[in-house]
């Protein structure tokens, strides 16, 4: 099945998807190797930005108001399918089968909007260069 979505919506959710892994302390070392010998577009974006803990402590903040304020507008049912899908998807996969009504969607771009706003004012411009650039090129490729 094919969803269709503005693609406005589909670029404004890409971010919002953005997964931050976490390693534990036995598994670092092999993690390190692994991203020494992958190519640069083989790492995931969010640990080729090198996040210091500050930023991912603020960014996951900002993530989890994010879902908050996401799940607020959402149906019982819708709500429950958006945990079940939760871990298993991508953001804006998991919004296109929602079926969400007008207003439920001007409610989730904004909560997606106001979190970008967030992550972006906690990277610092070298970061915010590398995220803009990585976000282009998976536009272009995406279209």
């Amino acid at each position: 099945m094919i969803i269709k979505a503005p693609l406005k919506f589909v670029a404004v959710v890409m971010l919002g998807s953005l997964t931050f892994g976490s390693i534990s302390s036995l598994n670092a070392s092999a993690a390190a190797l692994t991203t020494k010998t992958m190519k640069k577009s083989e790492i995931p974006i969010m640990e080729q930005l090198r996040l210091d803990e500050k930023q991912k402590r603020s960014i996951q903040a900002s993530r989890t108001k994010r879902t908050i304020a996401i799940k607020k507008v959402l149906t019982n049912d819708q709500g429950t399918k958006f945990d079940r899908l939760r871990g298993k998807q991508k953001l804006p996969a998991i919004i296109g089968q929602l079926n969400l009504d007008t207003k439920q969607k001007t409610a989730v771009m904004a909560a997606i909007e106001q979190a970008q706003k967030e992550i972006k004012d906690i990277l610092n411009t070298t970061q915010r260069k590398q995220l803009e650039d990585y976000l282009a090129k998976n536009k272009q490729t995406a279209e």
